[in-house]
Parts: structure tokens; sequence; C-alpha cells
């Protein structure tokens, strides 16, 4: 009886064939994948941990379609104004991309899209208001200029007023007229004295009474109708026992002016007497 050749009943020990070996390679590919992964995202996460954004972990987490409803409508509402987080999120995604685990969910993708479509709103209503309001702000500058402009020109035409009238006052005064006005004049013995035309200043000379001896005098010069021109107070007299006053010509009106002489002691003051003035 011829005996067969036995077949081997173990299984398993024969060698493998040619066609398992790209079955293991795409496991060596996918572990390989997942461990870059996995140290692009703690590299991520390390560069990316800030205490005013959220956990990186919860952007892998949105982004892979993990996160619960409540924090990732948070999350949401945040990446609307935050564009390093919104950074993130898409380098998590190109991440995931890379190690060949993209995401495939059809709700995410479209909730992504929409997300995306409201910062792109957000950035039109954005550029929409700032064009609205550059016209008012351009108008705004064109007023502020213009005030700027006319506020130096008259700060300009003020300090040249003000300079022709310094110089005018510091120029030499020629043949400036000099008036005495003592008892006779008081009297109305003779003619008032006129002040003569021309000049910008007259000098004053006043004698007051024989018998008044005061530490002080006030002076007020008035005009015909009685209004005051001018008044000096608490005036000490000269050695000689006269008042000197120099006044402005432009404040003698034409016609008859008149001074009016008041003794000072504290807080009394008399009246001495008053001197008749004509401008002519």
């Amino acid at each position: 009886m011829s005996s067969r050749p036995r077949r081997s009943s173990r299984r398993g020990s024969a060698t493998p064939s040619a066609a398992s070996t790209p079955s293991l390679e795409r496991e060596d590919a996918t572990v390989s994948n997942e461990t870059d992964f996995k140290t692009a995202l703690a590299e991520l996460i390390e560069a990316r941990s800030d205490a005013d954004h959220p956990d990186p972990g919860d952007v892998a987490a949105y982004v892979g379609g993990e996160l619960a409803a409540a924090p990732a409508q948070r999350l949401e509402q945040h990446l609307l104004g935050c564009r390093d987080c919104v950074a993130l999120a898409r380098d998590l995604a190109c991440a995931r991309q890379a190690a060949g685990d993209a995401v495939a969910d059809f709700e995410l993708a479209a909730a992504w899209r929409a997300l995306q479509a409201r910062l792109e709103a957000e950035d039109a209503a954005s550029r929409r208001a700032a064009r609205r309001w550059l016209p008012a702000i351009a108008a705004i500058l064109a007023v502020a200029v213009l005030g700027l402009g006319l506020a130096v020109w008259r700060l300009e035409a003020s300090r040249e007023a003000m300079a022709a009238a310094l110089a005018e006052l510091e120029a030499p005064q020629v043949d400036l007229p000099i008036l005495y006005l003592d008892a006779v004049t008081r009297a109305g013995d003779e003619p008032p004295p006129r002040i003569p035309p021309g000049g910008r200043s007259v000098v004053l000379i006043v004698t007051p009474p024989v018998d008044s001896d005061f530490p002080a005098y006030d002076v007020e010069l008035r005009r015909a109708g009685g209004e005051l021109a001018w008044q000096g107070r608490d005036l000490t007299p000269s050695d000689y026992g006269t008042l000197r006053l120099l006044l402005p010509r432009r404040l003698l009106a034409a016609g008859a002016n008149r001074l009016e002489l008041f003794g000072r002691r504290g807080h009394q003051r008399q009246p001495l007497a008053t001197y008749p003035l004509a401008f002519r």
C-alpha cells in the first residue's frame, strides 16, 4: 500500500506571501502618520497656549468634531473675533489632513464653511462702516484745519497790531505839550488852558490848593457831559507838592473837559478843586 505525502496541517507557519506586504506597509504608514500628527499637535499647543484664548485641546476637538455643542458654540463666538485662534484651527485641520485623518464629516465641514462665511461678512460690514464714516471724518478735519488757520491768522494780526502800538509808544515824542493847572486856572480868571492839536500825549502838572495837606490824591478826568474818561488813585505828590500826569491824547474829547481833584487820607477822600480844560 503506497503512502501519500502528508499535507502539513499547521497553518501560519508558511512564509508570508507577497500579497500581504502592502497591508503591513499601510499599517506602518498609519502609525507613523499618527505619531507625526501627535507631535505636531503638541508643538502647536505649546506654541499657541495663551490664557486669553481657549484651550488648544478644545480647538483640536472642535476641528475633529469631538467638542460638545455648548463649548463648540462658545468657541465659534471666540473665533469670530480672534484671528490667532482661527489660524490655529486651520493649522490643526491641515495637520489632520497631512496625517491621513482628514475631516470627512459633512456637518463639521458645513459648520466650518458657515464660520468662514460669517468671518467674511463681519469683515465686509466693518469695511462698509468705515467707508460711511470717511466723508464725515474728512469734513470734520477740514473744519478743524480751517478754524486753526483762522485762529493763527487772527493771532498774527493781533501780534502785528500790538507791535505797531508798542513801537508808537516807544518812539520819542517831540514838543510834548505841558499844561499847568493851578489856583489861577481853577478860579476862572483866565481862559481855560487849551490843548494844542498833534502829539500822542499831554503832560498835566496839577498844583493842589495851598491849604490842602494830604498824603495822596485822587484825580478824575471827565468830559463835557460828565462822562468819566480816566481816573488815578492814591497819587503821591512830588517834592514840590505837585502831581504830574501823562495822559494819552485820545482820552481828551474835543471841547470842554474838566479835571477833578480829591484829597485822600486812608479810606476817606475829600473834594478839593475842579480844573477846566479845553481841547481844540
